[in-house]
C-alpha cells in the first residue's frame, strides 16, 4: 500500500507527508464508497476516517522521531572534521571556522529532511557553534593582551636604555 511505502521513505518534510496522506485518504474513502452496502455505511465510513486519522498521527510521530535521529546523525557526521580541526587548533581565526561551519550548514540544509531539520540545526548552533565562536573571541582578546604586555615590556626596556 502507499501508506506502508511512505513509512519506508521517512523522514520527509511535513508538506510531502500531508500530500501523501490526503491522496491515501481520498483513495481509501472512494474505495469504501464503491463497495459499501447496508444500513451501517455511515458508521463504518466514520470508523474508517478515525482509523486513517490514527494511522496518520502515528506516521507523523514516526516521521518526527526518524527526522530527529537523521538530523543528529547527519550533523555529527558532517561536523566531525570541523570538530577535529577545532580540537587541534587548526583554524587560523574565527572567520576560518565560520567559513567551514557555513559549508557544513549548507550541506546539512540541502541533504536533511523532516520536521526536526531546523530545530536540530538551531539547537546545534546554540550548543556547539556559538561556544566555539566565543572561544575564538576569548583567544583573540588573550592574544591581544599578551601582545600589549610584550610591547609594554619592550617600551619599558627601551626607556631604561
Amino acid at each position: 500500500s502507499m501508506a506502508a511505502a511512505t513509512v519506508g521513505k521517512l523522514p520527509m518534510d511535513a508538506t510531502e507527508l500531508d500530500a501523501i496522506h490526503a491522496t491515501c485518504r481520498k483513495t481509501a474513502i472512494a474505495l469504501y464508497k464503491a463497495k459499501a452496502l447496508g444500513d451501517h455505511t455511515l458508521q463504518y465510513k466514520n470508523k474508517l476516517k478515525d482509523d486513517i486519522r490514527g494511522k496518520y498521527e502515528a506516521t507523523m510521530r514516526e516521521n518526527e522521531t526518524r527526522s530527529a535521529d537523521a538530523a543528529k546523525e547527519a550533523m555529527e557526521s558532517m561536523y566531525a572534521e570541523v570538530a577535529h580541526k577545532l580540537a587541534s587548533n587548526a583554524f587560523e581565526n574565527a572567520e576560518a571556522y565560520e567559513d567551514e561551519w557555513e559549508r557544513v550548514r549548507s550541506r546539512y540544509l540541502r541533504s536533511v529532511k523532516g520536521p526536526a531539520k531546523t530545530s536540530y540545526l538551531l539547537q546545534f548552533i546554540q550548543d556547539k557553534v556559538i561556544p566555539s565562536v566565543k572561544l575564538f573571541s576569548l583567544h583573540t582578546s588573550l592574544d591581544r593582551e599578551k601582545e600589549k604586555a610584550r610591547l609594554q615590556e619592550k617600551y619599558e626596556e627601551a626607556k631604561t636604555e
